[in-house]
């Protein structure tokens, strides 16, 4: 993996708590999911150098940045790797413009506009919100040209509003730059929503790591993702009020969701757990569910005594069934059915 991040037999000590890990990352976001406590803050830190492992290599594209069987380590200031954390940490005496340029020039205008904060240049840290500092923070990391960029929980603590700007920031990155990018959360649909490639971690060791599918596959996975909320997440455009709900459009359906501020024409996003969806084979009559969404089935992954069913209806749904019900239902790769929801299933996302 040429330009990529790679931990080989990587056993890192911090305190009384060991991680360890193995696993691959090429460019792109990574989410990096687990509980609180389970070694991702820690995984973060032998990555970039302020923790030294005690075994195993780190490698980031050719360069071996440690490797403790030959006591080769790689000092965190000449590894180019940008670390952003939870909190932003800019200098209270420094102004945007200069905090920036600390890390250095590179594509300044670039970083800039992709960040957002050309109407910051001239301010101090104090007169920032706390999405704009975040975003500040990001842009320094990015102006030392790295070839890594590590995200410790960068939504935590941000409204709406301020989080959705911070996640289509990380989309141009993705589009505009050719790094791994390794993002931190303890929440599943925040993952989601960033991308499908997925480091699970829980006490101290990688459970599975890959596409969601991949990941939920592992022994274990499908009880530890369902603990960190594995909902789905489904993008909508408001239509307008309903009787005590809001009217939405989910592709090429018509939905009942519960009320909102958003306004007619305005997108958002809704959970709904995947248990919480009834699967039908053909249309049903007489159910109290409000929502009925029609799709193909794209794919079926057993976890457990359960299927869990991808439905294409236009975006994924993934929806939680018994061996019994499958059996039931006929289902198959490629076959149309129908889900249904009922609108107190459904949560605004944010």
């Amino acid at each position: 993996m040429d330009d990529g991040l790679i931990l080989d037999g990587v056993v890192a000590r911090r305190g009384g708590f060991s991680l360890t890990a193995d696993l691959r990352c090429g460019p792109g976001t990574t989410a990096i999911l687990g509980p609180s406590g389970a070694g991702k803050s820690t995984l973060l830190q032998a990555v970039a150098g302020f923790l030294r492992p005690d075994r195993g290599r780190v490698v980031l594209g050719a360069e071996v940045l440690s490797d403790a069987g030959a006591r080769s380590w790689v000092p965190p200031w000449r590894r180019r790797v940008g670390l952003v954390f939870q909190e932003p940490r800019l200098w209270p005496h420094k102004r945007v413009l200069a905090t920036i340029r600390y890390g250095g020039r590179y594509r300044e205008d670039d970083v800039i506009a992709w960040c957002g904060i050309g109407h910051l240049l001239d301010r101090l840290p104090r007169q920032l919100s706390g999405g704009e500092a975040q975003r500040v923070a990001i842009a320094r990391a990015l102006m030392a040209r790295p070839r890594l960029l590590l995200l410790d929980e960068p939504f935590t603590g941000l409204d709406p509003a301020r989080r959705r700007h911070l996640r289509t920031l990380l989309e141009t990155l993705q589009a505009e730059l050719s790094i791994p990018v390794l993002c931190v959360t303890h929440l599943v649909p925040e993952a989601l929503e960033l991308t499908d490639k997925l480091v699970l971690i829980d006490g101290g060791h990688v459970v599975a790591h890959g596409d969601l599918a991949g990941v939920l596959a592992a022994p274990g996975a499908f009880a530890l993702t369902h603990a960190l909320g594995l909902e789905n997440l489904l993008e909508v455009e408001v239509i307008g009020p309903g009787d005590g709900t809001t009217r939405a459009r989910l592709g090429a359906h018509e939905v009942l969701l519960p009320e909102t501020d958003l306004a007619p024409g305005e997108r958002g996003h809704v959970t709904v757990s995947p248990a919480d969806v009834l699967l039908a084979a053909a249309p049903l009559t007489g159910v109290s569910a409000r929502n009925a969404l029609s799709g193909e089935v794209r794919d079926i992954l057993p976890v457990g005594d359960r299927f869990l069913v991808h439905v294409d209806v236009g975006q994924p749904l993934r929806v939680e069934v018994t061996h019994a019900a499958a059996r039931e239902l006929g289902l198959a790769v490629g076959r149309t059915v129908w889900c249904y929801t009922k609108t107190w299933a459904c949560r605004w996302w944010d």
